[in-house]
């Protein structure tokens, strides 16, 4: 079943839910009046600023009451896409999208809690006419796919990754092989940081190569269906860059979010615990950077420095913890995540594909489910 092509299945509770305490240290000297004199906008300021086409004029939104989001430049969008602890609550993933002509879009998917979704829905802000500009309504429309008539994904028994073929089409893709590199930050000098990239690299092989759990499955590019279409390129480690995100400017409430783009495509590991609670920290973060005519040309992953991940394929210890206990399977997260950087969105945790929104300690899952598979083969 192909899903709504717009983020993540995700709850929203009702449009006032996201409205958030905006950074009061930027905002509150200049007085309550026009938001175009604001650096940092609300939700409730875009309608305003888009009909007096004044968006050029801030720097930050602020989408939640712990999130405060770069404002792409116009013609561009940007995207965060986070990976939940699944005992914990996940931050909100966000596509943010300036138009030149439309102004400012914005959709919000509401956290998820302990791993479940509760709805599939979306909550949209200001120009919906901004957000139909940088999605392809190709990708919408889709084509019709094979699938289990019997499936029913609001049943409540968990179901193998290879029975859902459910999939959500962020309405984008990858025009182009994605070249990329892996951060030594923010110690060049130890081994341990340069070994931790092999887990991401795997995983992407894994995209595009492309491996999955399940057998059975149609060959790309046989019985007219459309060659596999993920690509990348590892262009091997760099201690000149880490990943682009970053955390909000000094006197802003907010978390660690995703950084202006700088042309690079990066991997890496970063402190992700700013601005969350440790029940709230994400597993992982990616940033994708768009524009209106290419597509997306920046696309950056991150995952918490301060977890203690796994990067052995047998099993899932670590030296730190030898039990396993609170120990994160690199491989399948960054899995997770290099499915975001090629146009997937969250599906419901009952679906058991790659692409639900929270993984537990130790949880792992070393391949495509089918929904995955069908989501790639026809959008990646």
């Amino acid at each position: 079943m192909r899903t709504r092509p717009i983020l993540a299945l995700v709850t929203v509770i009702a449009a006032a839910a996201f409205q958030p305490a905006v950074s009061q240290n930027l905002r509150s000297a200049q007085g309550v009046g026009d938001p175009c004199e604001f650096a940092v906008l609300e939700l409730s300021d875009l309608d305003r600023v888009n009909a007096r086409s004044c968006a050029n004029e801030a720097t930050y939104l602020q989408i939640s009451e712990s999130q405060l989001a770069i404002l792409p430049v116009a013609g561009e969008s940007v995207s965060a896409f986070y990976v939940a602890d699944a005992s914990g609550i996940s931050p909100t993933d966000y596509s943010i999208y300036h138009s030149e002509s439309s102004g400012i879009g914005v959709q919000l998917a509401e956290p998820v809690i302990a791993g479940q979704p509760l709805a599939e829905s979306t909550a949209t802000f200001g120009s919906t006419q901004a957000i139909e500009e940088f999605q392809d309504l190709s990708l919408e429309a889709g084509t019709a796919k094979p699938l289990d008539e019997g499936h029913d994904p609001r049943r409540k028994a968990i179901q193998k990754p290879c029975i859902s073929t459910e999939y959500a089409s962020l309405g984008w893709r990858q025009s182009r092989p994605v070249e990329w590199r892996w951060s030594t930050l923010p110690y060049p000098g130890d081994s341990a940081m340069a070994g931790y990239g092999a887990p991401a690299i795997i995983a992407a092989r894994w995209i595009t190569t492309p491996k999955s759990v399940c057998e059975g499955l149609p060959a790309p590019g046989s019985n007219g269906l459309p060659e596999w279409g993920p690509k990348q390129n590892y262009l091997g480690l760099t201690s000149a860059r880490g990943p682009n995100v970053s955390v909000p400017p000094p006197g802003a409430a907010g978390s660690v979010t995703c950084a202006p783009p700088d042309g690079f495509n990066t991997a890496g590991l970063y402190s992700l615990s700013q601005g969350f609670s440790d029940r709230g920290r994400p597993l992982a973060v990616a940033c994708v950077h768009s524009t209106v005519s290419g597509g997306p040309y920046d696309s950056d992953i991150a995952f918490d420095l301060r977890r203690n991940w796994n990067d052995d394929l047998t099993r899932c210890v670590t030296p730190w913890s030898p039990n396993g206990v609170e120990v994160y399977d690199m491989y399948t997260v960054a899995l997770h995540e290099w499915g975001h950087v090629y146009g997937l969105g969250h599906v419901p945790a009952i679906t058991q594909q790659i692409m639900r929104p929270a993984f537990g300690a130790c949880e792992r899952m070393h391949g495509l489910g089918s929904g995955d598979w069908y989501g790639l083969l026809y959008y990646g």
